[in-house]
């Protein structure tokens, strides 16, 4: 059985679905290779050399994971991932339909087999295209995080002090919680690059800090320092933090929607994302009530065992087994 793992270019300057199945590589064997497009995704012409590049892999199936999905459409056994669908909604006239077609459509009919990180990413994808049930497979993510950490010389705050929020994105619902922070006089601590308009929420710089390219080590040293990590964003097709968070021993706060519920299970606080009260709410009760957070800490732990990375792999291998027949 020989399994090519086909990766896009790292030239984009995103890497979690890469570190997702480096994650898995101890526990696949030696039956799976990992190639990296030589070319990055951008033009038609670079697409096009990508979907030929992969007719030269000398493998009896080819799985494509990530935002090159479009690779499988010449090639004759192939397993696609889908992650989300965030690029499709943020889409619109001709662009949106082009992404539908070759990034979703195309692929997906083409495919011998779909997974999907999450329930509502499968219930997303049916939105999008019909395709037979029998071809989809649930497959979570793994944990991917180690927990070896170090100290972060620029954190400002004390251990417990801060709620930890993770991503600036629109889809991340930031703003409510940089309000809801400023308003009560709660610190708040944020990764990733802001834009001008959350930049503006900002009237007490004290009670704030943001921090971007953090390292493995000191993210794991932020969770471990945290009181919280909130979490509620409008739309996610898998939400690792929050199992990282869980794995990490911080108490997680989040959505009530889209996949958080599934993947959280029952070890976190769930809000109505659209709901400043919720949200503020629960960051009160988690900073007053240290039974709730110490059993919050409990089923998180919990939880997450079902995100250990040689389960998720072996699911991936009967898979593969199941579609050579082997």
């Amino acid at each position: 059985m020989k399994i090519s793992l086909l990766f896009r270019n790292p030239n984009s300057g995103n890497f979690s679905i890469e570190n997702v199945f480096n994650t898995l590589k101890p526990y696949l064997g030696k039956c799976c290779n990992y190639q990296i497009s030589s070319y990055s995704s951008s033009g038609f012409l670079n697409r096009l050399r990508i979907i030929l590049e992969a007719q030269n892999f000398k493998s009896m199936l080819v799985h494509v994971s990530g935002d090159i999905t479009f690779t499988n459409l010449l090639l004759s056994k192939s397993v696609i991932t889908f992650h989300d669908f965030e690029f499709i909604h943020r889409a619109k006239g001709l662009k949106r339909a082009i992404l539908k077609l070759f990034w979703v459509t195309l692929p997906a009919k083409r495919a011998t087999k779909i997974t999907v990180i999450s329930k509502a990413t499968e219930d997303a994808l049916n939105k999008l295209v019909h395709v037979s049930q029998e071809k989809v497979q649930l497959i979570y993510n793994p944990i991917t995080i180690k927990k070896e950490s170090r100290p972060i010389q620029e954190l400002k705050f004390g251990v417990d002090e801060y709620v930890l929020c993770i991503g600036t994105k629109k889809n991340k619902n930031l703003e409510a919680v940089i309000k809801i922070t400023q308003e009560n006089k709660i610190k708040l601590l944020v990764l990733g690059e802001l834009n001008s308009e959350q930049e503006l929420l900002i009237e007490d710089k004290a009670l704030f800090q943001n921090l971007i390219n953090v390292g493995e080590k000191e993210l794991v040293y932020l969770y471990q320092q945290a009181a919280m990590l909130c979490f509620c964003s409008f739309e996610e097709g898998f939400g690792l933090p929050i199992v990282e968070a869980q794995y990490l021993g911080c108490p997680v706060i989040t959505s009530n929607c889209s996949s958080m519920p599934e993947i959280a299970g029952d070890g976190a606080m769930f809000v109505d994302p659209y709901s400043s009260l919720d949200i503020k709410t629960a960051i009160n009760m988690l900073f007053s009530n240290e039974n709730s957070r110490l059993d919050l800490i409990e089923r998180g732990l919990e939880n997450c065992k079902r995100f250990q990375p040689q389960l998720i792999a072996q699911q991936y291998l009967d898979l593969y087994k199941e579609i050579l027949g082997c």
